[in-house]
């Protein structure tokens, strides 16, 4: 006779048991998409597209002489940004409303932008492509030196020159509401400053590789 092989009662899982699975799972959940969020917070994000339209802008030789780039560190094709500014300066005290130029090539920025940087934003580098400008840096949130990607349109608004901010990034991920209101405060601040100073009314903006056109109007006044 065969021998019964008696099997053990299988062991039931209560409510509370499952409870307690379904918290742990939930956790564990929730610790991965805390460790994805931070990984994308903290990571370098890639380059901005302005930033490869550029290059391809200064790779590419004039007709007129081949060694030269539109807007490359060796093209003084226009004279640098500090000596336009003054020349916009000289032109605001004329009695008659002067027709000005600003021709604002992206290195000669970033070059003055190196030498009055400011003090919550390190390495903050600029990038003019189609029509659009981007600017990567690094800033303190939290307590963490993060990456800050942002990328505007430049417009001529009641005389002024300002930024219609369409990206803020921190990291890979956007950045939220207050930090983005913050950042375009700040950039339209800063291209005021510029221009105001000079009491330059501006009446078009042109942004292509490498440079952006600013046209306006001084003195007058």
């Amino acid at each position: 006779m065969a021998r019964r092989v008696s099997r053990g009662r299988r062991r039931k899982i209560t409510p509370a048991g499952w409870f307690g699975i379904g918290c742990g799972a939930t956790l564990v959940i929730g610790l991965i998409a805390l460790g994805v969020v931070y990984y994308l917070l903290t990571a370098e994000p890639p380059l901005p597209p302005e930033a490869a339209q550029s290059r391809q802008a200064q790779s590419q030789p004039t007709s007129g002489s081949p060694a030269s780039s539109p807007a490359g560190p060796g093209s003084h094709s226009v004279p640098s940004l500090e000596q336009q500014i003054r020349q916009v300066q000289r032109a605001s005290r004329s009695r008659q409303p002067t027709q000005v130029t600003l021709t604002v090539q992206q290195d000669d920025l970033n070059s003055l932008i190196r030498r009055q940087a400011p003090p919550d934003v390190r390495d903050l580098t600029f990038y003019f492509g189609d029509g659009t400008v981007a600017g990567t840096g690094e800033v303190t949130w939290e307590g963490r030196r993060l990456h800050l990607t942002v990328r505007a349109r430049p417009v001529v608004s009641g005389g002024q020159v300002a930024l219609d901010v369409q990206e803020v990034r921190l990291g890979r991920l956007q950045a939220p509401a207050g930090i983005q209101q913050q950042v375009r405060d700040q950039l339209n601040r800063g291209v005021q400053e510029l221009l105001s100073e000079r009491t330059m009314r501006a009446e078009s903006v042109e942004v292509r590789p490498g440079v952006m056109t600013i046209q306006g109007r001084v003195g007058g006044r």
